[in-house]
């Protein structure tokens, strides 16, 4: 197994992620995540109709100090029921309530961003390019964490952004934003000192990570390049914040491009953060143009306009994810 960009411990940590995606009878097209940490592997389990079925997503890793086995820690309950539906507010009052007791909105952002990089991970293989377009709120933030992820998974990324990561402003978007280049330069300086024939132990940590290309306001002729090798577009844009309102550029012109290589690619999947972006999540409505997704991720709670009449033709199947 390559480890890429990330330092050891960081990336044990991240490779002792639990994925349970449980399918429910309770509501057609509705998924729901649950994350949590264990100490040796990470496995999905998928439980259809009472058929339980178990795929070993990585090999085992040995944690780096010794652990208890007895220690691994039980599934934590999600902060809601399941099922239930949220208004924008209350998701805010329950982000405000989980900080209060102890997780940050950082590590909120975090556990979002990789239910989004699980999700990528079970449709497509490292070696498959995946465009992720962010944008300049929290929402863009989670786009940065699954960025950063998936790179250090395999997979060649293309961010593109309105802004660069020091330019933003949104909390905590701008701070993860920074450890996903901070964390870049840091595998760069790694390379160079084993290219300089130093600390060879280290010479598997450094292979070569795949590509994080960072776009800009990219032109019209490189956003079309990228989204023509893409087999995976991660639609981190505007989420819940957006009230349906006129859509403005650059993100007018990007969901377009979006929504026309999806027209003419059957084999290219769509999967919006949160939200699709154009959609208001508290009423349904759409602004001109909305993201067209094949599966949306939703934090937390389904919201209500994930569920009014016509949002399934924008959202596709809609997944929750506790994040707990």
């Amino acid at each position: 197994m390559r480890l890429s960009y990330n330092t050891v411990a960081a990336t044990a940590q991240r490779l002792c992620q639990l994925a349970l995606l449980t399918q429910t009878g309770s509501g057609k097209g509705v998924v729901f995540l649950h994350t949590r940490s264990i100490s040796t592997s990470c496995v999905m389990e998928r439980n259809k109709g009472g058929k339980r079925e178990m795929d070993a997503l990585l090999e085992p890793l040995e944690p780096l100090e010794p652990l208890d086995p007895l220690e691994s820690p039980d599934p934590l309950e999600p902060p809601v029921p399941r099922t239930q539906v949220l208004s924008v507010a209350q998701v805010r009052e329950l982000e405000q309530s989980i900080e209060a007791q102890g997780t940050s909105l950082l590590e909120l952002m975090k556990r979002a961003g990789r239910s989004v990089s699980d999700h990528v991970m079970t449709i497509s293989a490292p070696s498959q390019p995946v465009v992720i377009f962010s944008g300049s709120g929290n929402n863009g933030g989670d786009g940065w964490v699954v960025a950063g992820d998936l790179s250090a998974q395999g997979y060649p990324v293309v961010l593109v952004t309105p802004r660069d990561a020091e330019s933003l402003t949104a909390e905590p978007a701008k701070t993860a934003a920074l450890e996903v280049i901070e964390a870049f330069e840091e595998h760069a300086a790694l390379e160079a000192t084993v290219a300089l024939g130093e600390h060879a132990a280290f010479e598997e940590l450094a292979a070569p990570a795949p590509p994080l290309e960072i776009l800009c306001k990219p032109s019209a002729k490189e956003l079309a390049a990228a989204l023509g090798s893409a087999a995976v577009v991660v639609d981190a844009m505007l989420g819940i914040g957006f009230d349906g309102g006129n859509m403005k550029e650059p993100y007018a012109g990007w969901i377009d491009a979006i929504n026309a290589a999806r027209a003419t690619r059957k084999d290219l999947h769509v999967v919006a953060v949160d939200v699709p972006s154009g959609l208001s999540a508290q009423t349904g409505s759409t602004a001109r143009p909305t993201v067209i997704a094949d599966t949306t991720i939703t934090m937390l709670a389904l919201k209500p306009g994930l569920v009014a009449e016509g949002a399934k033709q924008y959202c596709g199947e809609v997944r929750v994810a506790a994040l707990c």
